[in-house]
């Protein structure tokens, strides 16, 4: 693996692990007048985590179950193009081509 493609994944981990922070936080911790979590907020902050950890295991999941459908859609797709474009190609005189 490259150190261009571990950075990535280091960002992506960030950006998630970010969110996350940020998103429990923010719906969890409502009173700051303590140096520490209270027991509900700690709950809150446990079960928020892991839902979200769910959440983001269950697309994960689609995800890597429609990849291959849209990579095969996206080559059809492709091979459709590059079929077309010959077609024209190939039923244009070359003085045609020659003008393009």
């Amino acid at each position: 693996m490259d150190e261009s493609s571990q950075l990535r994944k280091i960002k992506d981990f960030l950006i998630i692990y970010n969110s996350l922070t940020e998103r429990c936080f923010t719906r969890c911790v409502t009173n700051m007048n303590h140096r520490y979590p209270t027991k509900d907020e700690t709950s809150c902050i446990h079960n928020c985590a892991e839902r979200f950890q769910k959440g983001n295991q269950r697309f994960m999941k689609q995800f890597m179950k429609m990849t291959p459908e849209m990579v095969q859609r996206r080559n059809e797709d492709a091979m459709k193009q590059a079929n077309k474009y010959n077609d024209v190609i190939i039923d244009k005189p070359d003085d045609v081509i020659a003008q393009n």
